[in-house]
């Protein structure tokens, strides 16, 4: 796997070229894209995802994950922008969404114990942990942990 960053390595050299041209270009295999915030990461992303499309690959056949909601509305209007409006509407979302999709899609009937299958927004979380909790012994907790 290559590796690109701030800093790249290309079999076993380490060359300093920013990363957006690096992450453009046709690999040989996957490309791992590492770098602080502000270092041209999802600019790269960006310029990769309109470099295929201007290629002919259809946006519709691309996906691409973020690590947040927002992350991925942001990221949506950029590619958008980048390819000069949406031929399709292209396929970003977070992995959780898309691993849902799948299990949406291909899992069987009846796993969800008859329940629509959803995410749970952040404070969802929190209020069903409390609930699962709700009724268990805690004596044997550290005490660090009774305020959680």
């Amino acid at each position: 796997m290559e590796i690109v960053s701030g800093a790249c390595l290309h079999g076993d050299v380490l060359s300093e070229q920013p990363i957006s041209p690096l992450a453009t270009r046709d690999p040989d295999g996957p490309v791992l894209v590492v770098g602080g915030p502000g270092t041209g990461k999802t600019t790269a992303l960006v310029d990769s995802v309109a470099a295929l499309v201007r290629a002919g690959t259809p946006l519709d056949r691309i996906a691409v994950f973020a690590g947040s909601r927002p992350a991925a509305q942001e990221l949506r209007g950029r590619i958008v922008r980048a390819v000069g409006g949406a031929q399709r509407q292209p396929k970003v979302s977070t992995m959780h969404a898309f691993c849902l999709g799948l299990v949406r899609r291909y899992g069987e009937e009846g796993q969800s114990g008859g329940h629509p299958l959803t995410l749970l927004t952040a404070p969802e979380q929190e209020f069903r942990v409390r609930e699962l909790l709700a009724h268990h012994d805690v004596s044997r907790w550290p005490p660090e942990l009774l305020d959680a």
